[in-house]
């Protein structure tokens, strides 16, 4: 009897590396999502930044 309950164990623990393989797999897809979305974003925001600086030394350029 004893047997059998040191291989449910180990089949326990199996069980509960796989969940937890599986849950680390999709955090970890969901942050790489994450980050690639969050990477763009701030691109988006430097070019922005840099047109704005662009119009801003332009027209101050063009006044004097």
């Amino acid at each position: 009897g004893r047997q059998m309950t040191a291989a449910k164990k180990a089949e326990a623990r199996k069980e509960t590396l796989t969940r937890l393989l599986v849950a680390f797999l999709s955090c970890r897809q969901c942050v790489w999502r994450f980050s690639v979305f969050y990477r763009r974003l701030n691109k988006e925001r430097e070019y922005k930044r840099r047109f704005n600086d662009y119009m801003r030394n332009s027209a101050f350029n063009r006044q004097y």
